[in-house]
């Protein structure tokens, strides 16, 4: 069965300062982890660009900041009315200063952990920014008096260092509607606008990383399985014969004729494995003990009695019938074997059959 499910067509990811604030940068939501552990599967890299760390930083340091001070005017009303009772309430805060090397240094340890690179700020001047926004060029709004400035930052240093690179593709992950519309030519002249796609959500870059990693590390081996199942079950077709001629029962077969009592199996020949059902694993058990289906056929000469009485009765045939006789007749079988077995990296070991399932009629 051939592979149609697409590969990862990028090479590298940028994050914008969104997509890490919404997955509790510096640490990491579930689905941040998932992606980031996808990426090192791939060997995609991953790039912070460092107006992103910036942003993110003065975001939280700004939240922090925001707090404390709700929290001294929250004690100061409640000292007020209080009053004219004292009440010192005393809050016992870490400092700004020591709370600030704490999310630098989990910053830090993230990036190791996930191997997260970060990419400079872009080189480009003041001035050449400046005309960018002058020309309203997305993202800047149009009379926005230079909104989006942060953002055209972002944009020019995923660009200009994605441009250094020989690799052909990259996303941008960001939640910013801002980026929808962008000309990359209109910063990079020349540039291949297939060579960075935004990505709106941190879901769909997950998706186009998951549909082809399950594919390669599930589907794909559980279809070797499958295939080496038939060879290592057809290399296992005389030991299968034998198991028939002494599991069969008349009772099994696909026939006789009408009037035909099977008396004795005589032989079971030309046997063939049609195909054989293996359970898919639950990861992360590719090697394992497992119960197969094994569905085979085959040719049987078996000794019949043949007695058309009660045909030449049903049939209302005038005549008599002839007188009861034993002969030999071909007829077949198929079936289910089940067996077990050992994968070892989808091969199959230590193949034992067991039990003769009844075929369906």
């Amino acid at each position: 069965m051939p592979d149609d499910t697409p590969q990862p067509d990028f090479h590298r990811i940028y994050l914008d300062t969104n997509a890490l604030r919404g997955e509790g940068w510096p640490t990491p939501s579930i689905l941040l982890n998932n992606l980031l552990g996808l990426t090192k599967w791939w060997k995609i890299n991953v790039f912070l660009p460092e107006p992103v760390l910036q942003e993110a930083e003065e975001h939280w340091f700004r939240g922090m900041k925001d707090g404390q001070a709700k929290l001294l005017k929250v004690k100061r009303e409640v000292e007020r009315l209080a009053g004219p009772v004292k009440c010192d309430i005393a809050i016992d805060q870490t400092s700004i200063e020591k709370l600030l090397q704490e999310y630098r240094n989990k910053v830090a340890q993230t990036v190791k952990e996930y191997s997260i690179q970060q990419s400079p700020f872009t080189k480009r001047t003041i001035s050449e920014i400046f005309g960018f926004a002058a020309k309203y060029l997305t993202p800047f709004k149009p009379g926005g008096e230079g909104k989006g400035f942060q953002d055209v930052v972002i944009l020019l240093s995923v660009l200009d260092h994605l441009n250094l690179f020989s690799e052909p593709r990259a996303i941008l992950i960001t939640a910013d509607k801002a980026f929808g519309g962008v000309d990359f030519n209109d910063f990079v002249p020349g540039f291949d606008q297939k060579r960075l796609r935004v990505v709106d959500d941190l879901e769909t870059a997950f998706k186009s990383l998951w549909e082809p990693y399950f594919s390669e590390t599930a589907i794909k081996p559980y279809r070797q399985e499958v295939q080496n199942a038939q060879t290592a079950a057809n290399a296992l077709i005389p030991e299968i014969a034998g198991f028939l001629r002494t599991h069969l029962t008349a009772e099994m077969l696909q026939g006789p004729e009408l009037g035909d009592t099977v008396l004795k199996i005589l032989s079971v020949e030309n046997v063939k494995v049609l195909n054989v059902e293996v359970p898919f694993p639950e990861p992360p058990a590719r090697n394992r003990s497992v119960e197969i289906l094994v569905k085979a056929s085959a040719d049987c000469r078996v000794l019949v009695k043949r007695d058309l009485a009660l045909v030449y009765t049903f049939l209302k045939y005038e005549s008599a019938p002839p007188s009861p006789k034993e002969l030999e007749v071909k007829t077949y079988w198929s079936g289910n074997v089940k067996a077990t077995a050992e994968i070892v990296n989808t091969e199959f070991k230590n193949i034992n059959l067991k039990v003769l399932a009844t075929p369906k009629m």
